[in-house]
């Protein structure tokens, strides 16, 4: 079947117990979630933003919209699991990075337990902070697609985030950037890898291709991943740019 969530207007504000820890998040996560050992299974998943305040601050501290396209695992279960053939991520015309905090949007899942076979993002007339193609925490997708249209991203990610000793695989990774665009920061192919403890985070990206067809972009630009003490890798890294301007570094 198909899970489809559609937010085109409302106020959204992190639950009391994470107000009152200064943890301000507010979630939204399609597909299940899978806890000790359990597992979530949804065909298709679709989301669709185009509307909605969302307040993610903790008693005036600033917080995080997480958006995530494969829903969750708990991480500490080695049998949880949540599966997901195709993932729609759609942001159209919202402002979701002015609203004192971040907004980060991954096509994969939260955790390790999390699997997509395809995830794409299509962000158009909308503002966030940061975009990942994959998930977080060692979530896996097969293939990802991102179209970035007359938008505002910060820093931009084929791939996935991986931190403490966390790895992820993804086949393919496809970009595309037009319009009015606007990219504050950096943009690369893979995924971002972060050394947090002694085990090593890893990620890995078998193909990635980054077509620039408009918009400006302020950072440098990257056809391979980032890693911090982690190790980030790109098989093959093509980048094509046909249009807009860039005022740093290929």
């Amino acid at each position: 079947g198909t899970a489809t969530i559609n937010i085109t207007g409302g106020t959204f504000k992190p639950m009391e117990k994470d107000v009152q820890a200064d943890h301000g998040r507010i979630y939204i996560r399609g597909a299940g979630g899978a806890f000790d050992g359990g597992t979530a299974s949804v065909r298709n998943v679709v989301m669709n933003i185009t509307g909605g305040i969302f307040y993610p601050s903790a008693n005036g501290n600033p917080g995080r919209v997480e958006i995530y396209g494969a829903g969750v695992s708990d991480n500490l279960s080695p049998g949880s699991k949540v599966a997901v053939k195709n993932v729609e991520i759609n942001i159209n015309g919202v402002d979701l990075g002015e609203t004192n905090g971040d907004a980060w949007v991954y096509g994969g899942g939260d955790g390790a337990g999390t699997f997509a076979e395809q995830s794409t993002i299509t962000i158009k007339d909308a503002t966030v902070d940061r975009v990942y193609g994959g998930g977080w925490g060692g979530s896996s997708v097969g293939s990802v697609n991102i179209n970035i249209i007359d938008s505002e991203v910060d820093h931009l990610y084929g791939g996935g985030r991986v931190v403490d000793g966390a790895s992820e695989k993804i086949n393919a990774t496809h970009v595309i950037i037009s319009g009015d665009a606007s990219i504050k920061g950096d943009v690369y192919g893979g995924g971002r890898a972060e050394g947090r403890l002694a085990e090593t985070s890893f990620s890995e990206v078998g193909t990635a291709s980054l077509t620039i067809a408009g918009g400006r972009i302020e950072g440098a630009v990257y056809g391979g991943g980032d890693a911090w003490e982690a190790v980030s890798k790109v098989g093959t890294a093509t980048t094509l740019v046909s249009g807009g301007k860039l005022l740093s570094d290929i």
